[in-house]
């Protein structure tokens, strides 16, 4: 017996060893860059699958090809045996007829390297004559028998990722993935199958969607371990699925002239044919009625392209995963900023080019009140010199919040440079002592900057946030 016991010890230090901290806020996990290099794998999650065509399945997958295979990606960082990370799965858009993985492939690299592994899946998008049509001619989908068809791939589109999810928990170890550690999200069809993955199940399916489809595509399997959903502009058929569910933590992005997925309520496509569905300012008007954590970002004047403001909410939804999915922190918050007064979003929504849409103007603003947004986190990795905090050489950057420019003022020849959210550097230029400097922001857009301020000798000085045209 005495073998079997050093095994057990054995077992029992490897888990401890490697058991995850997520909440250790000191680090720069799933902040900034981490040292391990990132890996990856394209593999088959599901093979032979139906397609959602006009045939009868009952004919074979050899005939006309109606099978398909469904693929995903996953990118994961070097680690040490045992150790696993929490897991990002990303589902693309494309109104359920068009679309790949590979629209997520550049950000699911990102979470990699953020010290995540993260995934971008393919799932079964729409072949039957409406679906194709409405691909070929967008502006003809009001006027196709498109609604049902809708319905139904938003159905076989939660069983495939359900699949995959079920998959990478089942490859856990070949991945380094925390299977009890599972963020899920997307944009439009994505966001909306996302939510579904997160809180749709089987009752709430055959009321909201049809209680046909389960017979044709089998039974919805809600996986375990979800324990956040992101939401890119994506839509759900009902805000009753968020309340029998699992309170998971939800992130929404929307704009109120999207006219594809509207703001809070509306046909979607705004095809007076089409069903409604519920936008995000309905579903966190649910979830705060339900005491359920969620963070909303309102994007003013902003279309179905969120990635507009993409560096103002991306740090939001950083802390958000971290502190609030996997750490639990209790957060229900509204934030809101705006795009560009000059585009052409709202005008396009009110003035809706496609035959039989609906037109509206820009929607109000959700009754939330709005918080501050928090802004970008200055963790410093441990090769980063720690800022100055003495008196000399002081900096003056102003005003903050910025619209048309910015002046820096320093006391001595200073390097600046000027990054985005992300770390990327946009411009880098010195300012001589005693001598204004005045930076031109009116090209710059909306969002959060990073100012770093170096001294002649190459220390760094001090790192400023500051708001523009917010």
């Amino acid at each position: 017996m005495k073998k079997p016991f050093n095994l057990f010890l054995a077992f029992l230090s490897t888990t401890f060893l490697f058991s995850q901290n997520y909440c250790d806020y000191d680090d720069c996990l799933f902040w900034e860059q981490q040292p391990e290099p990132v890996l990856g794998d394209t593999v088959i999650y599901a093979a032979n699958q139906w397609s959602i065509d006009e045939w009868d399945n009952n004919l074979g997958c050899g005939f006309f090809n109606q099978c398909e295979n469904l693929w995903l990606e996953v990118y994961y960082p070097d680690l040490p045996a045992g150790e696993k990370r929490p897991l990002v799965v990303l589902i693309h858009g494309g109104g359920f007829i068009q679309g790949s993985r590979a629209a997520f492939r550049n950000d699911a690299r990102y979470f990699a390297s953020l010290g995540y592994v993260a995934a971008t899946i393919d799932y079964r998008l729409c072949k039957r004559g409406n679906c194709v049509a409405a691909k070929i001619n967008p502006f003809a989908i009001c006027n196709l028998n498109y609604a049902s068809d809708l319905l139904q791939s938003s159905y076989v589109a939660v069983v495939d990722a359900q699949n995959a999810i079920r998959f990478l928990q089942d490859h856990a170890d070949d991945y380094h993935i925390d299977p009890n550690n599972i963020i899920v999200g997307g944009h439009s069809a994505g966001g909306w199958t996302s939510l579904n993955v997160a809180y749709l199940d089987q009752q709430e399916a055959n009321a909201y969607l049809s209680p046909n489809f389960q017979s044709t595509w089998g039974d919805l399997s809600p996986v375990d371990g979800i324990k956040g959903v992101f939401n890119l502009a994506g839509g759900a058929v009902d805000t009753a699925i968020f309340e029998n569910g699992p309170a998971v933590p939800a992130f929404l992005v929307h704009g109120t002239c999207d006219p594809v997925v509207c703001y809070d309520y509306d046909p979607a496509f705004h095809c007076t044919t089409f069903p409604n569905i519920h936008g995000s300012a309905n579903m966190a008007l649910k979830l705060k009625s339900l005491g359920v954590s969620y963070y909303l970002f309102t994007g003013m004047e902003m279309g179905h392209d969120v990635a507009i403001l993409r560096s103002i909410w991306e740090p939001e939804l950083l802390r958000f995963m971290r502190e609030t999915m996997l750490c639990g922190e209790f957060v229900q918050q509204h934030s809101i900023s705006a795009q560009n007064p000059g585009s052409q979003e709202c005008s396009t929504l009110a003035n809706n080019p496609i035959p039989g849409a609906y037109s509206h103007g820009e929607r109000d603003v959700v009754n939330i009140p709005a918080l501050p947004l928090v802004g970008p986190d200055l963790c410093m990795s441990t090769n980063t010199q720690t800022p100055e905090t003495t008196e000399e050489g002081k900096v003056r950057v102003f005003p903050n919040p910025a619209k048309q420019f910015l002046q820096i003022e320093t006391e001595e020849n200073t390097t600046i440079k000027w990054f985005d959210s992300r770390g990327i550097l946009l411009t880098s230029f010195t300012v001589n002592g005693r001598q204004p400097k005045r930076l031109d922001i009116t090209d710059m857009g909306s969002g959060i900057f990073l100012l770093t301020v170096f001294k002649e000798n190459g220390t760094l000085h001090s790192i400023q946030k500051i708001f523009v045209n917010p």
